[in-house]
């Protein structure tokens, strides 16, 4: 019988989304079908763990336990914790254990576009390059950051960017970057794993899910 809180509160909102988009519309539920993977064992994990150089953050290491080591999830759906250290490709998954450093200008970023490979750990995907990392190490450590393909990161913030004056592609890529310096600037406006988890479920519940296609 399920008796963690965080597992039946997750149990509830999968039932929810399941009335609510039926026939699998919303982006990347045919592919998880809003259903959690089995959950992942103590030892597992700490074998996983021991991989990385590093203990995962704690709401994320709550949840591989007791909701599901993957399913359900932004995107396609939150990855297990062996296909996030596949992600590492060649790169050593101990990088994770490295302290992460974000470029801290928004000039600098607007000349170097790096992806800043230590200190994350890969969780989910949503194809064409971008992926959602959550941060394993140094001050960053716990919350949820966005990569794009070409190196363009930040992160996840329930603020948006500004485009009003946004005219040219220049113009979108500055507004991201001043939002980018306001969320370096002020560390309450992050979202743990387990934050954006929970704006995910009630996004996706304020979404009507699209029409079906015959």
């Amino acid at each position: 019988m399920v008796t963690d809180p965080t597992a039946i509160e997750l149990g509830t909102w999968l039932n929810s989304l399941r009335r609510h988009d039926p026939f699998l519309r919303q982006f990347g539920a045919a592919i998880h079908r809003y259903e959690m993977n089995p959950c992942i064992q103590s030892d597992e994990l700490e074998l996983a763990e021991a991989v990385l150089g590093t203990r995962i953050p704690e709401d994320y290491r709550q949840f591989l336990l007791t909701c599901g080591n993957g399913g359900a999830g932004p995107g396609y759906g939150i990855l297990s914790l062996a296909a996030s250290i596949r992600e590492f490709g060649n790169d050593p998954p101990s990088s994770a254990g490295i302290v992460f450093e974000p470029t801290l200008s928004a000039e600098l970023k607007q000349v170097n576009r790096a992806y800043p490979d230590n200190g994350i750990l890969p969780i989910a995907n949503v194809g064409c390059g971008h992926m959602w990392v959550l941060i394993t190490s140094g001050p960053e450590r716990g919350s949820i950051w966005g990569y794009e393909a070409g190196g363009d990161y930040e992160p996840e913030s329930a603020s948006h960017p500004d485009y009003s004056l946004a005219v040219t592609v220049e113009d979108r890529l500055r507004a991201n970057d001043r939002l980018l310096d306001t969320l370096l600037a002020d560390p309450a406006t992050r979202l743990t794993f387990w934050k954006w988890y929970q704006a995910w479920v009630h996004r996706t519940l304020l979404q009507e899910p699209p029409p079906r296609t015959r």
